[in-house]
């Protein structure tokens, strides 16, 4: 379910743990010849720092911009870091995402070479023009506010929204128009001592016109004075459920960029995995089978979902007019469920600990929480599955 983007800064930052971080050769005998695991010099905080910074920066040396995730992964993992431990690691970083960006280069070059690609006239044609700075974000912060900010003349707006209730909190603006978006957040956070219970997330922007428009609307009959804002009595418990869920997918697994890396183009479609279109048949709505010549075949029987191994999908027509209609994915219960012998994948909620992101299990204090995991998908266990 990750992003091309995600997953590029994901593939490097684990690039950078196997260059600087190498625990397989960490180890020594004990005295009874077991190998074991020896600790490194240096503390999971610096090496998670490190490996997020150097993904950043040759992210960025290839203008893929992963500013959104970094920043806020690097604050947490940072905190409480002495000056010169930071200038350590700054000189690590400099030198690895270096050396990665020169590995990268004569790979590309060695490719292009062998495919007979004229570099000079690729790169004249992918050189990407100068953009202006973002103009606005939106974030979530602590899972019970928003932060709008904007770019202006002589700053940069905010204003803070309660999610349940759309009431205006606070707002302001920033001096100087220099800083980036996501860090401007951060500074917010720290000036309203927000932001501690849980990771800010960028939110969609399209949830900006809701929260505005219910700070405009008239008093009247069943609503009632919250501050400065006049909120339906009836409809605030309701708010941000329908501010979060304003574009939802039909499957939360996969995304229109995975479907077109699969093959298929057409832009009517919204994507669907196995178990995913199995439930949509059974609430009696049309499922295709997709195919990576950008054809696709109708499904009229569970068995046609069953022996088809690629991806399905639902047209963005037929999933409008019942996304409303379609009860809560429960994949857990469904796996459950299962009358015969099925697996299902568990995914690290988005309000989790940062710090879990990249974690193995063997670096856990504890075991797993379930409260910080979700199940994302489930299928049938086949005979001939290894």
């Amino acid at each position: 379910g990750m992003s091309e983007v995600q997953t590029v800064c994901a593939a490097v930052h684990e690039i950078a743990h196997a260059k600087l971080h190498d625990y397989e050769h960490m180890t020594e005998l004990a005295d009874d010849g077991e190998t074991i695991l020896v600790p490194g010099e240096k503390s999971r905080n610096t090496e998670e720092v490190e490996a997020e910074s150097i993904s950043y920066a040759v992210c960025q040396y290839y203008g893929i911009e992963t500013g959104e995730n970094s920043f806020g992964y690097i604050a947490t993992w940072s905190k409480g870091k002495e000056l010169k431990e930071l200038r350590a690691s700054l000189e690590t970083i400099n030198k690895t995402a270096s050396e990665l960006i020169t590995d990268i280069d004569r790979h590309f070059a060695e490719i292009c070479k062998e495919r007979g690609i004229d570099r000079e006239n690729l790169a004249a044609a992918e050189q990407p023009s100068v953009e202006a700075p973002e103009a606005e974000k939106l974030y979530m912060v602590d899972n019970d506010k928003y932060i709008h900010v904007q770019r202006s003349d002589t700053g940069i707006d905010y204003t803070i929204y309660d999610a349940g209730s759309a009431k205006v909190l606070d707002g302001g603006v920033l001096d100087g128009t220099e800083q980036q978006l996501p860090t401007a957040a951060l500074e917010i956070c720290k000036l309203h001592n927000i932001g501690g219970a849980a990771p800010i997330r960028l939110a969609s922007l399209e949830l900006l016109k809701d929260l505005q428009e219910a700070n405009e609307l008239p008093l009247g009959a069943g609503e009632q004075i919250t501050g400065a804002v006049a909120v339906p009595t009836d409809a605030a418990d309701n708010m941000l459920p329908e501010l979060e869920q304003a574009v939802p997918m039909p499957d939360p697994t996969l995304t229109v960029d995975d479907m077109r890396s699969y093959g298929y183009l057409d832009s009517d479609m919204l994507p669907l995995s196995k178990d995913r279109a199995v439930e949509l048949l059974e609430h009696d709505i049309t499922v295709y089978m997709l195919y990576p010549d950008n054809a696709e075949e109708m499904v009229f029987e569970a068995e046609d979902i069953i022996n088809h191994d690629g991806m399905f999908g639902v047209t963005r027509p037929d999933w409008d007019a019942v996304k409303g209609h379609i009860p809560p994915r429960d994949v857990e219960q469904r796996f459950l469920n299962s009358p015969t012998d099925a697996m299902a994948i568990y995914q690290l909620r988005r309000d989790a600990p940062v710090e879990l992101r990249f974690a193995n299990l063997g670096s856990l204090a504890a075991p797993p929480d379930p409260a910080n995991y979700e199940a994302v998908y489930t299928r049938e266990v086949y005979p001939d599955d290894d």
